[in-house]
């Protein structure tokens, strides 16, 4: 692993555990929480909502700081990068939909469903941004 690949990856460790760790004291203080109350649930404590926000936020900065390295223009790469951004943002609101409409009646179908169409949306801009 070269050195700017290093100091990337702990840069959004660390950023990653901060975030996390205030929107996780922010998800208890608003009751954003998922109960161990049901059958489908594999926790023993009622666990915040707020963990995907913090990671799609790290990989957004993540994804900017590698735009601004390349200069203004998007470039091929940076589609890429891009089209990543907004599949994993199609995913955040899937399951932040889930957690918050959801939840007094949770549905594993129609949550994989809405999982595998960003799937399918992110292959999508990938394969397309690779042909052109």
């Amino acid at each position: 692993m070269s050195g700017a690949l290093a100091l990337a990856v702990v840069t959004g460790a660390v950023l990653s555990l901060g975030l996390n760790s205030w929107l996780e004291s922010l998800g208890i203080r608003l009751g954003w929480l998922d109960r161990a109350n049901g059958p489908l649930k594999v926790h023993n404590r009622p666990v915040p909502w707020t963990g995907g926000i913090g990671l799609w936020l790290v990989l957004c900065l993540a994804c900017l700081v590698r735009i601004a390295e390349n200069g203004v223009v998007p470039g091929l790469a940076d589609r890429k990068v891009l089209a990543v951004v907004a599949v994993a943002g199609l995913g955040l609101g899937a399951g932040l939909w889930d957690d918050f409409l959801w939840k007094s009646a949770s549905r594993p179908l129609p949550k994989l469903v809405a999982q595998m169409i960003c799937a399918g949306i992110g292959a999508t801009l990938l394969l397309s941004s690779h042909r052109s």
